[in-house]
C-alpha cells in the first residue's frame, strides 16, 4: 500500500468526514492534522459533500442521544430492581400465608416497603452515571455548536478548498437515477444495490452510484493511469468483500475493474482506520495507535447502528438480516444485560468460541463460559456442537453455549444433557431479547423445521 498513501490520489466518502463528529476531540484533531499533511492529493466528490452536509447535525444529535438513553436506562434499572424485589417479596408473602404459618410477618418492618427498598439501593448507579458523565464531555461539540460556528467545518473546508467536485446537472442526474434503479441494482452490479429498500425516494438510494460515477469521471479527466486511493466507512456488501463475520475485508474486484476500464487508475479501497493506519507509518508524529483503535471502534459501532436500523421492521429487528458480526454485539448486549462481563474474541482469534463471558458466583468465584453465535437459516449441525464442547474442554473454561436463530437436532441435545453446555434456539433467544432488552425481534424464512432428527 505505500506506493497509493505516498502518491496516489485520496477520494473521500461523505461517511469519512462525518466520523470527525464520532471521535474525540483528540482524535478529530490527529485526523485533520492527517488530512492537511495530504492535503494535496485529496479530492471529494460532489455527492460526498452534499451528503456530508446533508447529515452532520443528525449524526451529533444521534450521538447526544445514545448518551441520553444510556442515562435514562441507567435510572430506571434502579426503579426496574425495586419493582422486581417487591414482585419477589409478594410471591413470599403469598407463600407464607398458604403455609398457615402462626407467625405474623410484615414485610414494611423489616424493611421491605418500596420506600425502604428505594433508599437502600439509592446510588447504586452513581458510578456508572459519573462515568457517563466523563465520556459525554470528552465530545465537545453538540447541534447549537454545528448551528453557530461549526468548528469541524470550518476546518475541512480549510483543507479542502477548491478540492470538492462539481455537480451534475438535473438531467443527468436524472438519468443516473434511473441507470441505478432500472439496470444497476436490479443487476446487484455494486455500489449501492443494498439501498434499495433502506432509503426514502429513487434520488437517495442511488446515492452511492451517484458518488461512484463521479469518481469514475474525476479519475478519467485527472488521474488517468495514476494509483487513486478511495477512503470509504460504507462496510455493506455492495461496497465491500466481506468475511464470514460480514466485516469489510477488501474492496469489490468489480469497482477496480470499472474504474480501471475507465480511466486506467488502479485503484486501492481502505477504510479511514485502516488509512490512518497506513498513513501513520509515514506520518508517524500525527496519528497514534490509541487514534486508530478508536476510529475502528467508532466504526464498528456505526455499523452496528446502521444494520439494525436497517433491520427493522414495524420497530421489530430482523435478526436474518443482521451480519454475523452485529449479531455477535447483539447477544453480547443480551449476556450483559444477563449478568456477565462478555468480551467478543478479535477478529484474528480461531478457538472455536465468538464470546467469552464470565459471571461471579459465590463468593469472589467466577464462572467462565464459551459462547458460540450460529445466524443460521437450518439445524445446526451435531458436529458444532460437539466442537464447542471440545473447546470447553481445551479451554478449561466452567460452561459452553450456542446461540442461534435456528434450531438444534436432537441428537444435540441428547448430546448436552449432563454437561455444561447450553444450547439457545432462535424462539429461546428472541424471548431473551423482549425480557431482557426490551428488543421485539424475529425470525422470518426459516427452513422448514424437520420432524425427525437432523
Amino acid at each position: 500500500m505505500g506506493p497509493f498513501i505516498r502518491t496516489g490520489q485520496i477520494v473521500l466518502d461523505a461517511n469519512v468526514l462525518l466520523h470527525l463528529y464520532r471521535v474525540t476531540p483528540a482524535a478529530r484533531e490527529q485526523i485533520l492534522a492527517t488530512l492537511l499533511e495530504v492535503q494535496g492529493r485529496i479530492w471529494i466528490p460532489h455527492q460526498a459533500a452534499v451528503e456530508f452536509h446533508r447529515n452532520r447535525t443528525s449524526v451529533v444529535r444521534a450521538r447526544l442521544g445514545t448518551f441520553r438513553e444510556v442515562r435514562q436506562s441507567l435510572k430506571q434499572a434502579t426503579n426496574n430492581a425495586v419493582a422486581e424485589i417487591r414482585k419477589a417479596v409478594v410471591r413470599f408473602r403469598t407463600l407464607q400465608q398458604s403455609s398457615m404459618t402462626g407467625r405474623d410477618w410484615d414485610p414494611d418492618a423489616n424493611g421491605l416497603d418500596e420506600l425502604s427498598i428505594h433508599r437502600r439501593i439509592d446510588g447504586v448507579m452513581d458510578g456508572a452515571l459519573a462515568e457517563l458523565a466523563r465520556i459525554e464531555a470528552e465530545h465537545d461539540l453538540g447541534p447549537d455548536d454545528i448551528r453557530r460556528d461549526d468548528p469541524v467545518l470550518g476546518r475541512l473546508d480549510a483543507i479542502t478548498a477548491g478540492r470538492v467536485g462539481q455537480p451534475y446537472s438535473s438531467e443527468r442526474l436524472q438519468k443516473l437515477v434511473e441507470e441505478a434503479i432500472l439496470y444497476r441494482f436490479p443487476s446487484e452490479i455494486p455500489p449501492g444495490y443494498r439501498d434499495t429498500d433502506s432509503k426514502e425516494n429513487p434520488y437517495r438510494a442511488a446515492g452511492d452510484y451517484i458518488l461512484w460515477r463521479q469518481v469514475l469521471d474525476h479519475a478519467k479527466a485527472y488521474a488517468r493511469g495514476q494509483l487513486l486511493v478511495l477512503v470509504t466507512n460504507d462496510a455493506k456488501e455492495d461496497w465491500w468483500i466481506l468475511d464470514d463475520k460480514g466485516r469489510p475485508k477488501s474492496g469489490r474486484p468489480e469497482l477496480k475493474q470499472e474504474l480501471f476500464d475507465c480511466s486506467g487508475a488502479v485503484m486501492a479501497q481502505m477504510m479511514l482506520s485502516n488509512f490512518l493506519e497506513q498513513v501513520a507509518e509515514y506520518y508517524p508524529d500525527q496519528i497514534s495507535p490509541d487514534t486508530v483503535s478508536q476510529v475502528r471502534e467508532s466504526e464498528l459501532a456505526a455499523q452496528i447502528d446502521a444494520e439494525i436500523s436497517a433491520s427493522s421492521l414495524d420497530s421489530r429487528l430482523d435478526l436474518m438480516k443482521l451480519s454475523p458480526t452485529v449479531l455477535e454485539h447483539l447477544v453480547r448486549q443480551l449476556l450483559e444485560a444477563m449478568g456477565y462481563e462478555a468480551f467478543i474474541t478479535r477478529a484474528t482469534h480461531d478457538s472455536g468460541f465468538d464470546i467469552d463471558a464470565i459471571r461471579p458466583t459465590s463468593g469472589s468465584e467466577r464462572e467462565r463460559t464459551l459462547v458460540e453465535v450460529k445466524r443460521y437459516r437450518s439445524v445446526v449441525s451435531p458436529e458444532t456442537v460437539r466442537a464447542l464442547y471440545g473447546t470447553l474442554q481445551d479451554e478449561n473454561a466452567d460452561q459452553a453455549m450456542i446461540i442461534t436463530t435456528s434450531w438444534f437436532a436432537s441428537s444435540s441435545k441428547v448430546f448436552a444433557q449432563g454437561k455444561s453446555l447450553t444450547l439457545v434456539e432462535g424462539t429461546e433467544l428472541l424471548a431473551l431479547l423482549r425480557e431482557h432488552l426490551g428488543i421485539e425481534a424475529i425470525i422470518p424464512e426459516r427452513r422448514k423445521r424437520p420432524t425427525g432428527d437432523t
